[in-house]
């Protein structure tokens, strides 16, 4: 993203990183206040990369690429030619790409060596992008986009005839590209580099685009406008804010649309275009907002702050720099946010990160009984765990909350008194696993063991039952939850084992509600004798099917969590 072009120039090193020294101090403290802070010798205005061993890679106006342990140690650092104003990037093997103002983008080895260079037409704009075949995409300032080979090699380059400089790229699903170049047009080339479209607003567009899960392309114009285009060039909506917007956004799991202001605010936009709430800061927001798996947004600010705000538009925290803050955040493997500023600091801020996880099924009516086992799979930090019972229509029931220490185990028999169905949420500040037993009582107080239901941590709009059977012997229930603030429109298709749809069976369920629907309904029939339900919704859900043949007099009983073909 083209956010700093007076300061992006190469020869505007600060003169005083002739004579730096680089420092570390450590800091202990509770969250949204500094962990740590590590001193580099230029400001610094891209994304930080964290790679699956929690070392954090950033670059800096001193012409340096870092890598800095979790507690603010430096690992090593990179140099290259000149300044570094765009975030690196991580490849799957640990190489790291990372653009400098010397014209070149670099491949950097993990342990700091460099792999190769190769030269652009210009500085880089923007952080670089790979693809899934290992192509690595960056823009720079003379407004071409390069795809260059895990080797090095420049396959093609795109020029877009004009601009201020290239965006980061962002890659759809089927290999199209989309970005921006500082001109009106968001362009989409296809993956061998010529163009698929271009889409014409009516000002600049500074903003990178983000992608998603439907295909929707977001991003931010300087006429005040987020725009949502289809896939196929066509508006989808636009959102009117008060002055431009060079952020880029981010779209979370249920579609809400997260994107900063030159007008000071932080927007959240549902996925139909319209204001769900928005957050003042006191100055410009040109970084990008990062979302949390909690739900919390966090963004930086031009008034020097870096913010951590909740999921309903309120503030959790904020953090003052020494300077503004035009970088990207990002958070590490523990929650730990990390965040660059122009006063030349990368800072650690203390964050605690909630775990979350769901099971669609709940059934507390006599005759039934839920219990959870919980495992902390923290090695050195105790757990806490809370749980809670939403009812179909998304009441909370019921909650408990406990703490379970290090590698340690909790039991929670929840929800005795209970009189309605629905599904249980599991949150938690370390990550933890475990299931719900749920049995059932026949003959009295004679216990039969019904299924194990294992927790989940993801969601998905798109999932498949892998196996129904729906006569005289079996029956199958298929239980869904919307662990959303929205409503989930859903529809579910029975497949015969030789391909054939019955017609589509669609229900609606509440915010944070859930529903239980039998395969008989979905297909139409009591004589199904095998096949599958695939479920499809607006919004993304968790689902377990349960099957019984308690109608012959026997208790066999059998579960399994819906098996997700995206996930949120």
């Amino acid at each position: 993203m083209n956010l700093l072009p007076a300061f992006r120039k190469p020869g505007l090193l600060l003169m005083t990183a002739i004579v730096l020294f680089w420092t570390t101090h450590c800091f202990s403290a509770s969250s949204g206040t500094l962990k740590w802070y590590y001193k580099t010798g230029g400001m610094i205005s891209g994304k930080p990369a964290v790679d699956k061993t929690g070392t954090i890679y950033v670059g800096s106006d001193d012409s340096y690429l870092y890598a800095l342990n979790t507690d603010g140690t430096l690992k090593w650092r990179f140099k290259t030619g000149s300044g570094i104003g765009s975030g690196p990037v991580i490849a799957s093997d640990g190489t790291i790409y990372c653009g400098s103002d010397d014209f070149y983008l670099y491949a950097v080895n993990p342990d700091g060596t460099q792999k190769w260079k190769t030269t652009t037409t210009g500085w880089p704009e923007g952080s670089p992008v790979i693809g899934p075949d290992g192509t690595i995409y960056v823009g720079d300032n003379t407004n071409r986009l390069h795809a260059v080979s895990n080797t090095g090699t420049v396959t093609w380059t795109y020029f877009t005839g004009g601009g201020e400089g290239l965006s980061t790229p962002a890659l759809g699903l089927d290999g199209t590209i989309y970005f921006s170049c500082g001109n009106r047009d968001l362009f989409a080339l296809n993956p061998d580099g010529t163009l698929k479209w271009k889409y014409r607003t009516s000002d600049l567009i500074h903003s990178s685009p983000a992608i998603g899960l439907d295909g929707t392309i977001y991003f931010g114009c300087d006429d005040s406008f987020i725009y949502a285009i289809n896939p196929d060039n066509t508006l989808k909506w636009k959102y009117k804010t008060e002055l431009s917007v060079r952020s880029s956004p981010v779209v979370s799991p249920d579609g809400t649309v997260y994107c900063g202001s030159a007008d000071d605010y932080l927007y959240a936009i549902d996925s139909n275009g319209s204001r769900k709430w928005r957050f003042k800061t006191d100055s410009d927001i040109f970084g990008d907002p990062v979302l949390g798996m909690d739900g919390t947004v966090y963004c930086a600010s031009h008034d020097n702050y870096i913010y951590g705000i909740n999921a309903n538009g309120s503030l959790k925290w904020n953090y003052l720099t020494g300077d503004c803050v035009y970088a990207t955040p990002v958070l590490g493997l523990d929650g730990t946010l990390y965040c660059g500023s122009n006063d030349t600091y990368f800072y650690a801020i203390h964050n605690t990160i909630d775990h979350y996880y769901t099971m669609p099924v709940f059934k507390p009516q006599s005759g039934y009984w839920s219990g959870l086992g919980i495992t902390n799979l923290s090695n050195d930090k105790s757990a806490n765990v809370a749980v809670t019972i939403y009812g179909k229509t998304g009441t909370i029931l019921a909650s408990e909350s406990r703490y379970i220490p290090a590698h340690g185990q909790g039991k929670f028999l929840i929800g005795t008194t209970l009189t309605d169905d629905g599904w249980i949420k599991i949150t938690s500040d370390r990550p933890v696993a475990g299931m719900n037993l749920l049995g059932q009582y026949q003959s009295g107080s004679t216990d039969y063991f019904l299924a194990d239901i294992p927790f989940v941590s993801w969601r998905s709009r798109s999932m498949v039952v892998p196996h129904t059977a729906q006569n005289a012997n079996w029956d199958t229930i298929v239980f869904l939850a919307n662990p959303n603030d929205v409503t989930a429109q859903v529809t579910l298709t029975h497949v015969a084992g030789i391909g054939a749809g019955a017609p589509p069976y669609s229900v609606t369920i509440p915010a944070n509600g859930s529903k239980q629907v039998s395969v008989g309904v979905i297909g139409g029939s009591t004589a199904i004798q095998g096949g599958y339900v695939l479920i499809s919704s607006t919004t993304g859900l968790t689902a377990f099917a349960l099957y019984n043949n308690i109608k012959t007099g026997k208790s066999s009983y059998a579960g399994i969590n819906a098996v997700p073909i995206t996930t949120e």
